[in-house]
């Protein structure tokens, strides 16, 4: 399991999370997530869905708390790496749903906060986006570190 910096657990998590049945889980699965962003899937059973490949910002995004099958790990990373820093994780994903088994709660066990995000991929991309702003400087030296 993965779990980003800003992953919000309720007090049923570990609960929510035992309750998942296994068999219930496809037996193609590389990946499961358990929370994410404007959810888009077509139903496999009552708790698991399978994402429809729609196009669309935010669209079945949402990486900050996922599952991933050990076996899967080589297929994934040859799926993201080498990175560009380009296009989010998210959006690689996204675009490559038909070459892994993508599968995402029905019901999210786990949120992120509902306000306005700050993309460091961004921001190292286009620093205007920074200009005046307090972390600035900490994103001008990583860009310096990693793309210079």
């Amino acid at each position: 399991m993965v779990f980003e910096d800003d992953a919000i657990f309720n007090r049923r998590f570990s609960a929510d999370l035992k309750a998942i049945n296994q068999a219930d889980i496809p037996e193609d699965w590389d990946m499961l997530w358990l929370g994410w962003h404007k959810l888009d899937c077509d139903p496999v059973n009552e708790i698991i869905g399978s994402p429809r490949k729609t196009e669309g910002k935010s669209v079945n995004s949402g990486h900050f708390a996922y599952m991933i099958k050990s076996s899967s790990v080589e297929k994934m990373k040859a799926l993201l790496l080498p990175y560009d820093n380009r296009r989010s994780k998210d959006v690689l994903l996204r675009q490559n749903f038909g070459s892994f088994g993508a599968y995402f709660l029905l019901e999210k066990i786990v949120k992120t906060p509902i306000i306005g995000f700050d993309s460091v991929r961004k921001n190292i991309n286009n620093p205007q986006r920074i200009e005046g702003r307090p972390v600035k400087k900490l994103v001008q030296k990583i860009r310096k570190f990693f793309l210079e």
